[in-house]
């Protein structure tokens, strides 16, 4: 297939990575929702997949089986270790006591 295509992950500075791992292999993404509730231990990850394009996209297909695991639209987003800040979290929408609906609405409101 083409070189190009696959995941694409940007690490804490910035920097976009084309990653890659072994044909036996899952990879997973950790949400936001996962990063709160760790204490900013677990770290969501923006990323972006590139299709195959050209004469190397013949006959390759991408498959998807996306599972969002997040908590009721009333539940605290209360993470690990009781007292954390915004900061130690690194998720600037959070805010202590805050529940996940509230949560979930100023993200769409970022990115929409």
């Amino acid at each position: 297939p083409d070189p190009k295509s696959g995941l694409y992950i940007e690490d804490r500075k910035g920097v976009v990575h084309h990653v890659r791992y072994p044909p036996d292999c899952l990879a997973f993404q950790i949400g936001e929702s996962s990063q709160v509730m760790s204490g900013g231990l677990l770290r969501a990850t923006p990323h972006s997949v590139a299709s195959a394009e050209g004469p190397a996209a013949k006959g390759v297909c991408r498959n998807t089986f996306a599972v969002f695991m997040q908590p009721m639209w009333n539940q605290t987003l209360d993470p690990e270790g009781a007292g954390k800040t915004t900061e130690e979290v690194g998720v600037a929408r959070w805010e202590p006591g805050i529940d996940f609906g509230t949560f979930t609405e100023r993200k769409l409101q970022d990115y929409y």
